[in-house]
């Protein structure tokens, strides 16, 4: 996979997360196309899903916890 969207809640944990990942993907080769966001503990993901979905990554990388993580992959 060589371009990915990173999603998370903006919060310490998530942006530690982020670091981390882009860290290692970059270094492998890959490229970060979009960085979204919002605010913890926002669960509504429809509108970054589609925003997602328009730009056609190979992946989808995220950080989510909890509720909202489960939320997220249903969604």
């Amino acid at each position: 996979h060589k371009k990915a969207v990173w999603i998370t809640w903006k919060y310490a944990a998530g942006d530690e997360a982020f670091e981390g990942f882009k860290e290692s993907y970059t270094k492998a080769g890959g490229t970060i196309v979009k960085e979204l966001g919002l605010p913890f503990p926002n669960v509504e993901f429809q509108a970054l899903l589609t925003e997602i979905a328009a730009l056609k990554p190979d992946a989808v990388a995220c950080f989510f916890a909890g509720g909202g993580a489960a939320k997220f992959i249903r969604d």
